[in-house]
């Protein structure tokens, strides 16, 4: 009895011992100092401090209306308990991360097996640059994405499965709390980034789709309630927000924007579909490492390195894409069968099998709908490197991609014949070519981390510098100052400039307020800049003096007797 009890709990027991060793793997890199932090991340950084120590509650992400801030109350709680780092920053990412692998370890051991739910954490483990850095680095959404995306299919696929309706009062109750959960996250996801509506829609579907009868009892109410209850937030914003700066506003003009925020009338679609084709998917996907602008078509000249990147990326695509539609056909090849069946098995068993089906085909779904709204937009032609971050949540589908692949290895035996043995070899070279892609750019990415720890010593000499000479009032560019503000614990605060030193994207606003009234605020800009070019010429035309200093990769000004220089005036 115990061993056959151990028997049940292997897969479980390989599968703790894996995420841990994923969790392992990512609190190394960030003791580290990988990757490097920018000014977003110490906005979020920001955020969670003024949470913490100071008693502000924001909704949202500082300076927009439509991606929650969730990550910084997590990082609030987590600075109480060991105060403010940018370690402790990202650890919450971590956690969020694990708790993917655990939901994402369940949805495919419900809708597939246990042994592919071994896979998929194996292959998930690891990562290129790209995905290890989006995991790790503290600007809002997007590890939330992947949490909320699985939990929702999870808790839908459940629901659909365990559907009866002969079932007690008790297990009535029970599941009414499950559909309120579900209505909650539901809300809370869409609160805290837009990215999982297609995840919340087919999840949806799945419930519609195969608990109808529930519909019928309180379990819309609950979900309704519930949903209201995790979209507060959001609906409080909205509420008092004006036309312009609602969420859906917001939205809209991020949807139709450059990454710049400035609206574009047209591209080609042929420009965005080489973007997400070539770029985008590859890189959110884990395909490493992932070529230059200038070595792609439509980005660049033509060389042979254009046609080693486009052979690489181009066949990454061209397989992950083959892979879902064979994995789409065949689940829609299994439903209709079931369908047209004889009614010859039992019914019970009918209804699990094609919810399991129609539930893969759920999951493969919001794939198809995450990747088409992305291809319409105009970042996936002018900026598909970066934007590719808003296909992160593909992720969630790896389990359906690659069933495929496994099916004919996990049914692989000695009686088999020539034919499958030669499709099962075949299918296992492919899962092993996508698991060294993944293995190797973990590697790549720790050969990274001297540069990056080089960076971060600049970037604390240069705090240590600005303090010595008392700069603690600064202005600077986007890039530079809330990194500066979070790193130093606000010891130093930043109000951004333009390049021609005008008010710039000021996320916090008091922070501009304090600076402006400060007479002695210093500015500094990185070396060979375009900022750092306009400062002196500008001066000279006030008939100012200034000191300079440079150190780290920054130039310092101090300008000298400036009551009377108008800020701004050019």
């Amino acid at each position: 009895m115990f061993l056959k009890h151990l028997n049940i709990n292997r897969h479980g027991l390989c599968a703790f011992f894996i995420i841990l060793f994923a969790i392992v793997l990512r609190i190394i890199l960030i003791v580290q100092g990988w990757p490097a932090t920018d000014s977003d991340e110490g906005t979020l950084g920001l955020m969670a401090r003024h949470i913490a120590y100071r008693g502000e509650y924001p909704i949202f992400f500082y300076g927009q209306g439509y991606m929650g801030s969730f990550e910084a109350y997590l990082a609030a709680i987590l600075f109480h308990l060991f105060g403010p780092s940018l370690f402790v920053l990202r650890l919450g990412l971590i956690i969020i991360i694990a708790l993917f692998l655990v939901s994402i370890y369940l949805l495919t051991a419900l809708l597939f097996t246990r042994n592919l739910a071994l896979v998929t954490l194996c292959l998930l483990s690891f990562g290129s640059q790209e995905i290890l850095s989006i995991q790790l680095k503290a600007i809002g959404g997007y590890p939330e994405t992947l949490l909320f995306g699985a939990l929702e299919l999870l808790i839908a696929t459940w629901l659909a499965l365990s559907y009866n309706r002969d079932i007690s009062t008790r297990e009535r109750w029970r599941r009414l709390v499950v559909y309120g959960f579900w209505g909650f996250l539901v809300g809370f996801s869409i609160w805290t980034d837009l990215l999982v509506i297609p995840f919340a829609l087919t999840s949806g579907l799945l419930l519609v789709a195969f608990c109808w009868r529930e519909w019928r009892t309180w379990a819309p109410l609950c979900v309704i309630v519930c949903f209201l209850l995790g979209v507060l937030p959001l609906l409080i914003y909205n509420f008092t927000a004006s036309s312009y700066q609602n969420s859906l506003s917001y939205f809209l003009r991020i949807y139709h924007s450059d990454v710049a925020g400035n609206a574009v009338n047209y591209i080609p679609f042929v420009q965005k579909a080489v973007g997400t084709l070539l770029v985008s998917i590859p890189t959110a996907t884990g395909a490493n490492p992932i070529c230059l602008d200038r070595h792609l078509p439509l980005f660049g000249l033509f060389s042979r390195t254009s046609l080693d990147c486009t052979l690489f990326q181009g066949s990454w695509t061209a397989g992950y894409l083959l892979l879902l539609i064979i994995a789409a056909f065949q689940n829609i090849r299994a439903i209709w069968r079931l369908l047209h069946k004889a009614q010859d098995s039992a019914a019970a068993v009918k209804r699990q099998t094609s919810t399991r089906y129609f539930a893969r085909l759920m999951l493969l779904a919001s794939a198809c709908l995450t990747i088409l709204l992305f291809t319409y937009s105009p970042v996936s032609a002018l900026d598909p490197w970066t934007s590719s971050r808003y296909l992160f949540c593909l992720l969630v589908t790896t389990p359906a991609i690659i069933a495929p692949l496994w099916e004919h290895v996990s049914t692989l035996n000695a009686t088999s014949s020539w034919k499958a043995k030669l499709l099962a070899a075949l299918n296992g070279t492919i899962l092993l070519y996508i698991a060294v892609i993944l293995l190797m750019g973990f590697v790549n990415t720790e050969k990274t981390v001297p540069s990056i720890q080089a960076v971060n010593r600049q970037q604390e000499a240069l705090i240590s510098g600005l303090l010595r000479l008392h700069a603690t009032h600064i202005y600077s560019e986007y890039w530079t100052c809330d990194r500066i503000s979070f790193q130093s614990n606000e010891r130093i605060i930043c109000a951004v400039v333009t390049n021609h030193i005008e008010q710039g994207y000021n996320r916090y606003l008091p922070y501009w307020s304090i600076i402006t009234k400060d007479p002695h605020a210093f500015y500094i800009f990185p070396l060979r800049s375009s900022p750092a070019f306009h400062f002196p010429r500008i001066m000279a035309f006030e008939h100012r003096h200034f000191r300079r200093y440079i150190f780290d990769g920054y130039v310092v000004f101090q300008p000298i007797h400036i009551s009377n220089f108008q800020f701004g005036k050019t």
